[in-house]
């Protein structure tokens, strides 16, 4: 399953290649055009039949994870965030560290070594470290080096009846859905964005679409919503107003294709949108979100049936563009 496949693959903000290369590959002679960018997105042209309306559909490949920025003498790994995560979860979680995969555990003081006052507070990340085994500064600096990234390892399962658990759900369906989507014959060109850097400022999808200028875009990316209800047409993020007669008409379109839908007044997260709507020129800009429990953790949950409908919307929204019908 290509979504197993990208969530157990690392690919933490600012390094992802490794997920672009899966990405590449499954899209490798389905697509007419695919070039990676400076700053590393993944841009591909998928044409139609018909060439009438720019659309763009954006998905973010990168997800949270750390840093390393310090070796202690006795060996010990050192690391601040890489996006914006709840770190409260990082204690016990095996990690993977730079490009070799380095293996090691996130520890911190045992809570049976801990005064009353300290077992009163969370753990800051200054408190916690990486343990690869080296018993000294010289042995870890053989196998890591400061600036290196580190991933937390989660293997994906299958739970239920329809029920997925992974890490970085939230960008990695929608890569998988878009992947899915431009291998599929298709009437209407566009492109398929795949960013970089969304977890650490939200930088790749900017500069991509200001290049391609399309006059609509489609973000997909995951929404704290309810599982099993459908994909999310969010109106408001933190830090984007998206087009409410787009959002709207999609709803409308949701409604006439018996496509199971759910409505979202305020995403309290932000996404790629944020800099896409405002490139260049400017374009519609809708997001389209996958339902997502425990988003920005190694254990996200997400349903498949939430997958498939978001899929079917996704085609549907292309197809609608491009025949021109829609009035906003």
């Amino acid at each position: 399953m290509l979504l197993k496949r990208l969530s157990e693959t690392h690919g933490v903000s600012g390094q992802e290649k490794k997920v672009r290369d899966q990405i590449k590959a499954e899209l490798e002679g389905f697509v007419d055009e695919m070039y990676t960018d400076s700053i590393g997105n993944l841009i591909v042209r998928k044409k139609g039949v018909s060439d009438i309306s720019q659309i763009a559909v954006v998905a973010p490949m990168d997800e949270v994870g750390l840093m390393v920025t310090k070796i202690t003498s006795d060996g010990l790994i050192k690391f601040t965030p890489a996006g914006n995560f709840d770190t409260r979860m990082l204690v016990s979680k095996a990690a993977s560290i730079g490009e070799k995969a380095v293996k090691g555990v996130i520890g911190a003081k045992p809570i049976h070594l801990q005064d009353s006052s300290e077992r009163k507070t969370a753990l800051k990340v200054s408190q916690l470290y990486i343990d690869i085994g080296a018993s000294k500064k010289e042995e870890a600096e053989k196998h890591v080096c400061i600036g290196d990234y580190v991933a937390i390892d989660s293997a994906f399962r299958e739970y239920g009846k329809s029920l997925v658990k992974g890490k970085a759900l939230e960008g990695r369906a929608a890569c998988s859905l878009l992947v899915e989507l431009l291998k599929q014959k298709t009437e209407y060109s566009f492109y398929g964005v795949f960013t970089v850097m969304r977890e650490v400022g939200i930088f790749g999808g900017g500069p991509a679409v200001y290049k391609l200028d399309p006059e609509y875009t489609i973000i997909l990316d995951g929404s704290d919503s309810e599982l099993g209800k459908g994909p999310v047409v969010s109106i408001k993020e933190l830090r984007t107003m998206f087009d409410l007669s787009f959002s709207r008409r999609i709803l409308e379109l949701a409604k006439a294709e018996s496509i199971p839908v759910q409505i979202s007044g305020m995403d309290h997260i932000f996404s790629d949108g944020a800099r896409v709507q405002t490139a260049r020129g400017g374009n519609k800009a809708m997001k389209i979100g996958i339902p997502c429990k425990y988003m920005k953790t190694p254990v996200s949950f997400m349903d498949m049936e939430d997958y498939r409908n978001t899929a079917k919307l996704l085609e549907k929204t292309i197809a609608m563009i491009g025949g021109k019908d829609i009035e906003l």
